[in-house]
This record gives C-alpha cells, sequence and structure tokens, in this order.
C-alpha cells in the first residue's frame, strides 16, 4: 500500500496538475479520502499517465 499523500504532493511528485490527478482518479474511480492507496489503484493510475505521455510525445513529433 502506498502511504496517503494528499492530492497536491502526490502531483508534485508525478510532475502533473492536481486537477490533471483529479481527473485521472476520477476516471479509474478512485475516491480520495485519508487511507492509503491501494497498489491496484496506483499501477491503473500509471498506466494512464504513461498512456497520456506517449500520446502527447507523438504529438509533438507528429507536428515536426
Amino acid at each position: 500500500m502506498k502511504p496517503f499523500k494528499s492530492r497536491i504532493t502526490l502531483a508534485q511528485e508525478l510532475q502533473i496538475h492536481p486537477k490533471t490527478l483529479g481527473r485521472y482518479m476520477k476516471k479509474i474511480g478512485f475516491k480520495w479520502d485519508k487511507t492509503a492507496m491501494p497498489p491496484s489503484v496506483w499501477e491503473k493510475l500509471l498506466v494512464e499517465l504513461n498512456s497520456r505521455n506517449s500520446s502527447e510525445t507523438e504529438s509533438k513529433d507528429s507536428e515536426t
């Protein structure tokens, strides 16, 4: 289990905007509360972020 972190702290660690993080958490169905984050939720979040990063990279490549 990942220890509880505030959304802002977690967003800073992942280097994304807190609102963006909130959108991803809503998308994967995780509600913010004062409990630790289950590993399954953490994995889903990382998958979402990786898919976003790869799509951003692809769009940058197509612009040049």
